[in-house]
């Protein structure tokens, strides 16, 4: 049977791990159909950071020699006491070279993962990704799946599938309307990004590309991606107090306080973005019901 005469594979849910599982069954001749919310790819700055063995996944899909040139190679993490100023420890994975194809951490912003397989399989024969599509049912069958599938302008269609996966996010519709218990906890505090186009590294020759700062209070991680048009940004990670709001957070006298408290210098920080999360620590009871599958 030729992949047009196969039912697809339907994804719902066209983020990194969408489009990765869709070039991977799209390289096994397994033909796929993905439907994504939103009217374009999401330029989610929360992850940013491919370790070795997603290189080497990636590497399997013909992608890594296509995004390492893009983005930073970090092969050294250090972590910083934030009180007395000194590195505790450096880990270098160039150690590692004999047990790792990919002896460091690719910095590399995911929604460009998106992206970049778009832009290099968006046009191929049953690699079908639609935008402004969101699932909203499914009937199970012996052999196939039907999937309702909503329209940007309200109308609904039924779309035939060998296979439903979510890879739809914690806040996953696939899982719940499958029933799939949401396992765990959600964290009090939160966390916040924050991104400035300030070069820690020309200020601060204890700083490398992956940092990882302790304090009694609140930890930092700093992290430096490429970001857009080739201007850098340094994302600082930091937890939220218990209780404070977002819009407490993001003020601009709060994201500077918090700069500051880390990156003392004089004047402000410019800042690129700050977005705040929620973290959990959760898995789904399971990841296969039959035909309804979950990844992520």
């Amino acid at each position: 049977m030729t992949m047009a005469e196969t039912d697809p594979v339907i994804i719902s849910g066209g983020g990194p791990v969408g489009m990765v599982l869709a070039l991977a069954l799209h390289q096994r001749g397994i033909p796929v159909k993905v439907l994504e919310t939103l009217h374009e790819p999401f330029m989610d700055q929360r992850a940013a950071a491919l370790h070795p063995p997603t290189v080497d996944m990636l590497d399997s899909l013909g992608l890594a020699g296509e995004i390492i040139p893009e983005g930073l190679i970090a092969p050294t993490y250090r972590f910083h006491d934030r009180v007395t100023g000194d590195v505790v420890v450096q880990f270098d994975l160039t150690d590692l070279k004999d047990e790792l194809n990919f002896p460091f951490v690719v910095q590399y912003e995911q929604y460009k993962l998106v992206e970049k397989i778009l832009a290099l399989y968006g046009d191929m024969p049953g690699f079908d990704v639609q935008f402004s599509r969101t699932v909203t049912g499914f009937d199970r069958f012996d052999n196939h799946v039907d999937v309702e599938v909503e329209r940007e302008d309200g109308s609904r269609e039924i779309m035939r599938g060998a296979y439903l996966v979510g890879c739809d996010g914690g806040r996953s519709t696939v899982r719940k309307l499958a029933n799939i218990d949401f396992e765990g906890f959600t964290y009090p505090e939160n966390f916040i990004k924050i991104g400035t186009y300030f070069d820690f590294i020309e200020h601060n020759d204890d700083v490398v590309f992956r940092n990882y700062f302790s304090d009694p209070d609140e930890w930092c991680n700093l992290f430096k991606v490429r970001g857009e048009g080739n201007i850098p940004i340094w994302r600082g990670v930091f937890p939220t107090r218990v209780g404070e709001t977002v819009g407490e957070a993001t003020t601009p006298e709060a994201l500077q306080s918090r700069l500051q408290l880390f990156f003392p210098k004089t004047g402000d920080y410019e800042i690129a973005y700050a977005n705040v999360y929620t973290v959990s620590q959760r898995v789904a009871a399971t990841f296969n019901a039959g035909c309804i599958l979950l990844a992520g």
